[in-house]
């Protein structure tokens, strides 16, 4: 594989063995016309078959322990550097995305080489969007729009994908930081390049959240939005952008509050909870800061 050259290089880590089939299928069967390299991180001994077509290569790097996600991807990105493997995009799927044909068969007319695009994603087997907003086609993304990035809706292209290098190895999945990683990455994007541009041309699918808060304990919706809310918040001051920190504080006050007067007593305890970690992240690193520019 060393010195090739793909259209598309996927990453994806695996975590559930029924998910990570089902992508694998989703692109074997969908694409005849993409020269693609899909990289697959196993972890703790899960294993897949190395697989090759013509116009497909499925290749697996395995460790014997769990990574977080961002140290997942990052070994992914370590392999292709030291292969000196190329291409034209790179994309984060996730084990549990899947695609269809017409993003393979739209790639080469919808996708130019060195541009950053943001696409769809729709809930698996629907076409009710994952990732709501409203952009229209054609829209340049800066790093003010760092919400609108996810990893599964990033095409990122090679040149940006040198540029920014490793992911943040304290943000995400596994971390202190539970989140913020393809917002972080999103935003080193854009600064590495001209933004991204949207693209409603190309999308894939992603399973609709399965998590039901109703029947989440206390302590797991605690967890659960102090993850989401330490990680992007962190992100966004590592960045400078404390008035989108403080944004994301205020809101899990004002889900607090409103929880209570709703008396959601369950949700007004986790939202009051992550609001105080939010804002300790957002005083501690404004503090830093200051003192550092003194």
């Amino acid at each position: 594989m060393e010195s090739k050259k793909y259209d598309l290089i996927f990453i994806t880590t695996f975590v559930v063995n029924d998910l990570v089939e089902n992508l694998v299928s989703s692109i074997i069967e969908s694409n005849t016309k993409v020269n693609l390299l899909l990289l697959v991180v196993c972890q703790n001994g899960n294993l897949i078959d190395d697989w090759n077509s013509e116009n497909i290569s499925v290749k697996t790097l395995s460790v014997s322990f769990m990574l977080s996600l961002s140290s997942a991807r990052n070994l992914a990105i370590r392999y292709i550097l030291e292969n000196n493997i190329e291409a034209s995009h790179v994309m984060f799927p996730d084990d549990d995305s899947t695609f269809d044909y017409s993003f393979f068969d739209r790639y080469h007319s919808c996708a130019s080489e060195g541009v950053n695009y943001i696409v769809d994603i729709y809930c698996t087997n629907t076409n009710v969007l994952l990732k709501k907003h409203k952009f229209i086609f054609g829209k340049t993304l800066s790093y003010l729009d760092w919400g609108a990035a996810c990893s599964v809706n990033m095409l990122i292209s090679f040149d940006t994908f040198l540029k920014v290098g490793f992911f943040d190895e304290k943000l995400g999945v596994g971390t202190h930081y539970g989140a913020g990683e393809d917002n972080d990455y999103f935003i080193r994007s854009c600064y590495s390049s001209n933004g991204f541009i949207y693209n409603d041309s190309l999308y894939n699918y992603h399973p609709a959240s399965k998590w039901k808060y109703k029947q989440c304990s206390v302590k797991q919706l605690v967890v659960r939005f102090n993850n989401y809310g330490k990680g992007v918040v962190y992100c966004l001051c590592k960045h400078h952008l404390y008035y989108d920190a403080f944004i994301v504080c205020m809101r899990a006050l004002g889900g607090g509050i409103k929880s209570l007067l709703l008396l959601k007593i369950n949700y007004s305890i986790a939202y009051f909870n992550s609001s105080i970690s939010r804002f300790s992240i957002l005083i501690s690193s404004v503090l830093r800061c200051k003192k550092k520019n003194a």
